[in-house]
């Protein structure tokens, strides 16, 4: 996802679960641990599957300087169960990303960071740190592993927050090619942080992640991640990675959606129902957990216009997400609601 209000255009192309109820959730410092077993994330006490649901908001420093909501501001409008808009009473997301913008990650981690950690923790979401990178990964090394040297700790013994370490490679390489980076990030992350979930990211955008199947990362509790546009969608190659992956390991879609802006490519007239839906459907019966992108009202696909008003119809992913959380959120959630 590129920043500032573009959609990611990237991407490699090549050549709804059951059950419900959820394990004793709780808010806050309550929520418990969870773990990775095979290709399942599970509540690590009682062992029952979990499929995690929710949001993406924009970059930290931007949202910050919201004039209408900042940081505290929108989630507290993300976790509003008492919010009519849409077809659905509330929202009820189980999962929050947090973009850490690339650029000024340093600067952030006290003054932005940490707070909306502890906010978000209070208000009882599972929350991602997201270093929010749509770069080369090669060349930020020495970066990265310094935030990761200071945030991994900080979050050591929050049984809700999970990392993420890269958000997005822009190298169009092989996961073989990748893995060793990746690996020595979940490497150093594990030195300070032996417990919570990392989300691992692939080559070309998260969506070469196929390979991982038959050669993972170690260091446990990891879930791969993959990031679907509606032109990822319609790929057969995108979804044979997602799903070549998914019969060994957990995976996470960390970025997904539309909007009916004009920097849209498709043109469906109802992309909800072509797009939205089955591919939901399609990423929970793998067992998949995502966020939508994004929970803004500058940065696209968004899910909010210039007012903060919730897009809703059937070319905007606004209501379709909140309804999707509503009407999903006792099935398989950590979280009782």
């Amino acid at each position: 996802m590129g920043r500032g209000g573009t959609t990611a255009s990237g991407g490699a192309t090549g050549s709804g679960g059951s059950g419900s109820g959820g394990a004793a959730g709780g808010t806050g410092g309550s929520l418990p641990w969870l773990k990775v077993v095979g290709n399942q994330i599970q509540v690590e006490t009682t062992g029952q599957q979990v499929i995690l649901r929710g949001v993406s908001i924009e970059g930290l420093g931007q949202q910050s300087k919201d004039t209408k909501y900042n940081i505290n501001g929108v989630i507290d409008l993300i976790a509003n169960k008492n919010d009519t808009g849409g077809s659905s009473p509330g929202w009820y997301p189980v999962l929050l990303r947090l973009p850490v913008d690339s650029a000024n990650a340093s600067s952030e981690i006290n003054s932005l960071l940490k707070p909306a950690v502890d906010y978000a923790t209070k208000k009882g979401l599972y929350v991602i740190i997201d270093l929010h990178y749509v770069d080369n990964p090669y060349n930020n090394v020495q970066t990265v592993n310094s935030f990761w040297t200071t945030v991994a700790p900080m979050f050591k013994d929050y049984a809700n927050v999970f990392y993420e370490p890269f958000n997005e490679s822009s190298v169009q390489d092989s996961w073989a090619t990748y893995k060793p980076t990746m690996q020595a990030w979940v490497n150093l992350i594990r030195g300070f942080a032996p417990k919570n979930l990392i989300f691992a990211g692939s080559p070309s955008w998260d969506q070469a992640m196929g390979d991982a199947a038959s050669n993972p990362l170690t260091g446990g509790n990891i879930v791969y991640v993959v990031h679907m546009y509606y032109h990822h969608w319609i790929t057969s190659w995108n979804k044979a990675q997602v799903e070549a992956c998914a019969k060994v390991n957990p995976v996470v879609m960390t970025e997904w959606g539309y909007n009916n802006s004009a920097s849209e490519t498709e043109t469906d007239p109802d992309i909800s129902a072509t797009y939205g839906k089955p591919m939901l459907q399609w990423l929970e019966a793998l067992g998949g957990s995502w966020t939508a992108w994004c929970a803004s009202n500058s940065w696209l696909p968004r899910m909010f216009g210039d007012n903060w008003t919730l897009l809703v119809g059937p070319r905007e992913e606004g209501g379709f997400v909140k309804d999707w959380l509503y009407t999903n959120r006792n099935v398989k959630s950590p979280i009782v609601f």
